[in-house]
């Protein structure tokens, strides 16, 4: 049904419309004000009522203002920025300056890792020791790849210590070289997480390095050996079946191994024959 545009009349004295009441505020027309009669259902309204509801104010009357009854939207006008153009000039650099930083520094970091190997030892470890022995390998790297120390607090029972190796492992960024102690050696060993070393033992016992008989025996396991005696104190060198560096564990093992028993065992004790190592069958 095509919409009835509605009429807008003044009243004037007389007219039988007055004090008929409006349909949106329920005050009564009176003679002289503006005055819109639904076109549809009749109601009256005065022209503002009319104006501000949109239409008809009786409940179900569908009828609407025209439009050139309504008052022009007006759209608020776009305001200049109060801040200054360098001021956005410097905040764009600033954001391009960080992220070209952060891509920077991931390729940077990248690189490092691939021209990197580790070595992992506890807290309970003479840092001064180890950092001598890491500097040393620095000098001149025989593989090119530079040696860190990740020295590492033991914390109760281990767990700290235990908790940085997992979270290096299952990011398949193990260290090449970790020492452990024996409890969690066992653990390692049974879970098949060590690196079979015979060759390194071979290798240790043709220099002379003395190991322990008895502590190389512990770490034997059907036929193979999984670990290195610490020179000093009842722990193991082990490589990770899972390292940065796939296949350059074993080697670099053998170099610490064998430099960490030139640093801490007298020379004389050095001298003496060494336990052969017992062949894998």
């Amino acid at each position: 049904m095509a919409q009835v545009k509605e009429q807008v009349v003044t009243l004037q004295s007389g007219d039988s419309r007055i004090g008929v009441p409006c349909a949106v505020c329920s005050s009564p027309l009176a003679a002289g004000e503006e005055a819109v009669f639904c076109p549809r259902c009749k109601s009256g309204h005065h022209l503002r009522c009319w104006i501000q509801q949109g239409g008809c104010g009786r409940r179900g009357c569908r009828q609407v203002a025209s439009r050139e009854l309504l008052p022009e939207k007006v759209e608020a006008p776009i305001r200049p920025s109060k801040i200054p153009p360098r001021a956005i000039a410097a905040v764009v650099a600033a954001i391009l300056f960080i992220g070209g930083w952060l891509v920077w520094n991931a390729r940077n970091a990248a690189i490092i890792r691939a021209n990197t190997m580790t070595v992992m030892v506890p807290s309970l470890e003479d840092d001064l020791l180890w950092r001598q022995l890491v500097d040393e390998y620095n000098e001149d790297p025989p593989t090119g790849k530079r040696l860190e120390l990740i020295y590492t607090p033991y914390g109760p029972t281990g767990i700290d210590y235990e908790q940085k190796l997992l979270v290096l492992l299952a990011a398949r960024d193990g260290p090449e070289v970790v020492v452990l102690e024996p409890d969690l050696f066992s653990v390692y060993l049974q879970q098949e997480f060590l690196t079979p070393v015979d060759e390194v033992v071979a290798a240790l016992v043709e220099q002379g390095v003395p190991l322990d008989a008895a502590r190389l025996a512990e770490a034997r396991r059907e036929g193979a050996h999984y670990g290195i005696p610490h020179p000093e104190r009842h722990a193991f060198l082990v490589t990770p079946v899972v390292t940065r560096h796939t296949g350059e564990g074993p080697e670099l093992l053998r170099v610490i191994a064998q430099r960490l028993y030139e640093l801490t065992v007298p020379e004389a004790l050095r001298a003496a024959p060494a336990p052969e190592a017992e062949a894998a069958p």
